[in-house]
């Protein structure tokens, strides 16, 4: 009962939120042009993520150095939040799924912010992805993608991708690793259940179930270095390789702490 109330009281205040921002939005956007409209998009993306997170309980903990100069950011991923958590903390333009773009909420927050939707069915598109991404570096952007995929379960990374990595080893540009990481109260089930976002989870019952917590903690730890290779497969293990030396399976923190196992890693994930 009180989750459901929670989670309505939230998800309300979010839409409204999202309204006002839509509003901003229309207003702003005949009066920004040149450079001025990329800093005004990176306030209004940077503001809206904060903003929604606030609201849905949700408090951003940062380890490492946040990249100050423009180039590319990894990660592993583990749930739509993961899109927001970023945007928080980062000045970012994405590199999304092309289905993302029809997302409530999240879609049109994405679209506001420049994002790059991508078919990786279609591998033509790379090209022209790549020359996108260059022109988000020329305006000093951190571009930030997941080379998973998808969001996994948050019990261990899945395999990386190495198509995108084409863009930093054409471009020079280095690239930073982060790794996220969520925590929730004990008395609420496992992050890999509660946050990440995978297998056939349907994404509103998700959402309802997420906005019923009564707090989440995203820890985003930034890598230390930077990965600069001329090879995008060697770039991709390396990556892979520095991620995995730094996750930590979500569940061991919670209700497999209680009694010293490790779950098992399932197949899959979100895609």
């Amino acid at each position: 009962m009180i989750a459901g109330l929670r989670a309505l009281l939230r998800l309300g205040a979010v839409g409204i939120y999202l309204a006002g921002l839509s509003l901003v939005h229309s207003l702003g956007r005949p009066f920004a042009r040149g450079r001025r409209a990329e800093s005004w998009r990176r306030r209004l993306l940077g503001g809206g993520c904060r903003g929604c997170l606030a609201l849905m309980g949700v408090r951003v903990r940062v380890r490492g150095g946040t990249p100050s100069t423009p180039g590319f950011l990894v990660s592993n991923h583990l749930s739509y939040l993961d899109v927001l958590v970023l945007g928080a903390v980062v000045d970012a333009v994405f590199v999304s799924r092309a289905d993302v773009s029809g997302w409530p909420g999240i879609g049109r927050l994405a679209r506001w912010s420049g994002t790059l939707f991508l078919d990786r069915r279609r591998t033509a598109e790379l090209p022209s992805v790549v020359a996108a991404l260059r022109s988000a570096l020329d305006r000093r952007a951190q571009v930030v993608f997941f080379p998973e995929g998808t969001s996994g379960s948050g019990h261990c990374p899945l395999p990386f991708r190495s198509s995108l990595f084409e863009a930093p080893c054409r471009t020079g540009a280095p690239v930073r690793v982060a790794v996220i990481h969520y925590r929730v109260p004990p008395s609420a089930p496992a992050p890999s259940r509660s946050v990440c976002w995978w297998g056939d989870m349907e994404f509103l019952p998700h959402l309802w179930r997420l906005a019923g917590l009564p707090w989440v903690e995203a820890e985003v730890h930034f890598l230390p270095g930077a990965i600069r290779e001329t090879d995008r497969k060697a770039m991709s293990r390396t990556a892979e390789a520095a991620v995995r030396k730094w996750f930590r399976p979500l569940d061991v923190e919670s209700s497999a702490a209680d009694t010293g196992e490790v779950p098992a890693a399932p197949e899959g994930g979100r895609g």
